[in-house]
């Protein structure tokens, strides 16, 4: 199955994001995100009006039915990206995270 890092653009439009899930559970891709990626759907969520309740909830369904979509250890890539300095850290992450999609799971 083909892996697909999603961003929190992606993930930020319910519609978008339930269609995006719901294609993913029929096999076509696997979905993936980081810890960073969520942290900031949180924030973005909140911001948009939804109550922490509703967030944590959102956040624990994508969990429950994607348990292996986190990407991990990519956090030294974010670091040593030389980017344009306007650029800031949450720009970058997509970008780290990518290449270790394709890295085997452990």
């Amino acid at each position: 199955m083909l892996p697909v890092f999603i961003d929190t653009c992606v993930l930020l439009k319910p519609y978008l994001c339930d269609t995006l899930l719901t294609i993913s559970e029929s096999g076509v891709y696997r979905p993936l995100w980081s810890r960073d990626v969520l942290a900031e759907l949180d924030r973005n969520l909140r911001k948009r009006g939804a109550s922490e309740q509703q967030v944590a909830h959102r956040l624990d369904q994508m969990q429950r039915h994607f348990p292996d979509a986190e990407v991990t250890g990519y956090q030294h890539l974010v670091e040593s990206m030389d980017n344009d300095p306007r650029t800031d850290m949450f720009s970058r992450q997509p970008c780290g995270a990518a290449p270790n999609c394709w890295s085997p799971r452990t």
